[in-house]
């Protein structure tokens, strides 16, 4: 399929969209293969450090950003927030001593301090800002304080509340995402909304926000939603309906992303019809 739009815009976003796919699983060497052609390497490499980093391996994820050219302090950054979340801030130091480049490490020791201690942030309200305050608060589950903090300071980043909250009171994150967000910031919660919901289960949901997604953003905004609604409702109802779903996506980022979303269902979990 792909093969028909070589060289054109469309054909490079589809070859994108299967390398991070790739590399979203596991597959580096195939994500880089896939990948070579377009020249996005460090792309690719930050897409499988954010899956290691996910998985807990923070070592291999500082392993993949010393093999970086540009942009390592994104690994960085990622992997002082999941340390932060883990309460693990203290084991900096011994990751920095695994890397082989010192110049890198040095960087790594000053660069995750940002994300590393925002626990702190009620300290630095001054500093940092209030809306800080109130998300931090959202990544702890003080959902009340923080809804209360963000609604008096009209913070712009709402999905930094809305997006936790929408697990325990789906209807009051939607009621203050579309009360306050900017369109960008509607259009990230839309879309984490639209994934949430998909992996409960709850397709029709995922669905509605979805369509809401493209109707802010476009339709080339919603293409890893489709992966993601597309694979949750292949391992709930089989293949069938969604194939007819995916094959009608409006661009060919979509069907590409939607497919691939039908694949990995069928690859590694058995629908029930």
């Amino acid at each position: 399929m792909i093969q028909k739009f070589a060289g054109s815009d469309l054909g490079t976003s589809a070859m994108k969209a299967i390398a991070f796919a790739q590399v979203g699983n596991g597959d580096l060497q195939g994500g880089l293969e896939t990948a070579a052609p377009l020249g996005i390497q460090d792309e690719v490499l930050l897409v499988f450090a954010q899956h290691q980093i996910a998985s807990g391996d923070f070592d291999g994820a500082l392993r993949t950003a010393e093999r970086m050219k540009s942009q390592w302090w994104l690994v960085f950054y990622d992997v002082g927030g999941a340390l932060r979340l883990r309460g693990e801030q203290k084991r900096v130091r011994e990751l920095a001593s695994h890397m082989s480049n010192r110049k890198l490490a040095a960087e790594f020791r000053q660069h995750v301090r940002l994300t590393l201690w925002l626990r702190d942030v009620k300290t630095l309200t001054i500093k940092v800002g209030p809306c800080n305050v109130a998300y931090h608060d959202a990544s702890l589950g003080n959902f009340a304080e923080a809804v209360s903090i963000a609604e008096q300071n009209k913070c712009p980043y709402i999905g930094n509340i809305t997006t936790p909250l929408f697990a325990v009171d789906p209807v009051g994150a939607e009621r203050l995402l579309r009360k306050y967000a900017n369109e960008q910031s509607l259009a990230i919660g839309l879309a984490d909304f639209a994934t949430t919901a998909a992996a409960k289960g709850n397709i029709s949901e995922a669905l509605r926000f979805f369509y809401d997604l493209q109707q802010v953003a476009g339709a080339n905004s919603a293409y890893k939603v489709a992966r993601d609604v597309a694979r949750a409702w292949t391992i709930r109802d089989g293949p069938r309906r969604v194939l007819k779903w995916a094959t009608s996506r409006p661009t060919l980022e979509q069907r590409t992303w939607a497919l691939i979303g039908m694949a990995e269902a069928l690859g590694h979990g058995k629908p029930r019809r």
